[in-house]
């Protein structure tokens, strides 16, 4: 049964199930130039315009278009001359508000640049500094505007919930619990973010309020990811475990409901990259740490 508003705790025994790998396209190998030494992050951020490849790295920010062969921009972090008792680093990476990319950095603040619909003039429109750790994730909903639209999350689990617009607007924070949020997603007004604890939370991107909590996994959840047409949640951990769920909201209590759909175990596998292929959540790519191969599952 789905779990409603309650904010207790779901614990769910592992339940495999046989997906057959699912083909996909090869498209290509992007060679990133030695200027950005080793990507710590990849995405591809898809506005009304124009899709852009971003990347991140100890040195900056890279945006590409979309099949990677041409650089567009290129923003380097502050470096302190003296060194630093913590890496310098940029992380969590977001299109938001129709023309926005966000990223995050080790400083704790969220780089908002302002993109054309075409062309390279990308300029740094605002810097967000409500976090006082390293930013993990951050995540957007198109399409809604000025209610609630941006959560970013840092190592602290402090979540900050955001309008955007030609200037952002921090709505409500979230204060941390113990516990990293390594991953956060954002659907239908619903904010799903993944622990170091193994544990999914769901919270209301309006009001900040808690709405229901699973422990999902036995280690640290390093990736979610939602399929936006049907509201599917995958989340992958170090516990070798795939889950997807399915997210909703109860039409006459307008209650947020999760419910369990399927498990995978990559065998010896500590899962670091979990994503949908596809926006109805059918299928979906896995890969993990020390792994040189990325595994899709789908449908017999």
């Amino acid at each position: 049964d789905p779990l409603g508003t309650a904010p207790g705790s779901l614990d769910l025994p592992p339940a495999p199930l046989d997906l057959p790998p699912a083909p996909l396209e090869f498209l290509g190998v992007l060679q990133v130039p030695p200027l950005l030494l080793c990507p710590s992050q990849a995405a591809w951020c898809e506005l009304p315009s124009r899709v852009l490849l971003v990347l991140t790295s100890q040195r900056g920010v890279q945006m590409y278009d979309s099949d990677g062969s041409t650089m567009v921009f290129w923003h380097a972090l502050d470096v302190p001359e003296q060194p630093a008792a913590h890496s310098v680093f940029a992380r969590g990476i977001s299109a938001a508000g129709g023309r926005f990319i966000c990223v995050g950095t080790s400083f704790g603040a969220v780089l908002v640049f302002d993109i054309p619909p075409k062309g390279t003039n990308v300029t740094l429109s605002e810097v967000l500094e409500q976090h006082r750790d390293p930013v993990t994730d951050i995540a957007a909903e198109q399409g809604q505007d000025g209610a609630g639209d941006l959560v970013t999350a840092d190592d602290s689990g402090t979540l900050c919930l955001w309008s955007t617009g030609e200037e952002f607007t921090l709505l409500g924070k979230i204060p941390g619990s113990g516990s990293t949020c390594s991953s956060v997603t954002l659907w239908n007004g619903i904010v799903a973010a993944g622990y170091g604890n193994g544990q999914i939370r769901l919270w209301e991107a309006g009001s900040g309020r808690i709405r229901a909590q699973v422990n999902a996994h036995a280690r640290w959840i390093y990736a979610l990811d939602l399929a936006p047409l049907t509201g599917k949640l995958l989340s992958g951990a170090e516990d070798s475990f795939v889950h997807v769920w399915k997210l909703s909201r109860n039409p006459d209590t307008d209650d947020i409901e999760i419910q369990h759909c399927h498990a995978e175990c990559v065998t010896d596998t500590q899962v670091c990259g979990a994503r949908f292929c596809d926006p109805a959540g059918d299928t979906f790519a896995v890969t993990g740490y020390d792994l040189s191969e990325i595994l899709c599952y789908g449908p017999a």
